[in-house]
C-alpha cells in the first residue's frame, strides 16, 4: 500500500518524541542561517547545533550569543 503524501516514512520520529536532536545547518553564519540557529537554540528538543560555513559571505560574529553552536569552517 503506498504512503499518503506528507506521511512520515520509515524511521521518522513519532509525534511527541523526546529524543534529543542534533542539527546540521549549512550556511549558518549568514543572516538567515544565524537566525535559524537562534530559533533552534530556543527549542528544547534540540541538543546540539553544528554550523558548516566557509564564511565567504557569512560572518562568525553572526552567531555571537547563540548558545550550544559549534562552527566548522
Amino acid at each position: 500500500m503506498p504512503r499518503r503524501r506528507g506521511a512520515p516514512g520509515p524511521g521518522a520520529p513519532r509525534a511527541g518524541s523526546t529524543t534529543p536532536k542534533q542539527v546540521l545547518v549549512t550556511g549558518g553564519a549568514g543572516f538567515i542561517g544565524a537566525n535559524l540557529c537562534r530559533a533552534l537554540a530556543d527549542n528544547p528538543a534540540v541538543e546540539r547545533i553544528v554550523v558548516l560555513d566557509d564564511l565567504s559571505t557569512g560572518r562568525a560574529e553572526n552567531l555571537t550569543g547563540v548558545s550550544g553552536v559549534e562552527l566548522i569552517e
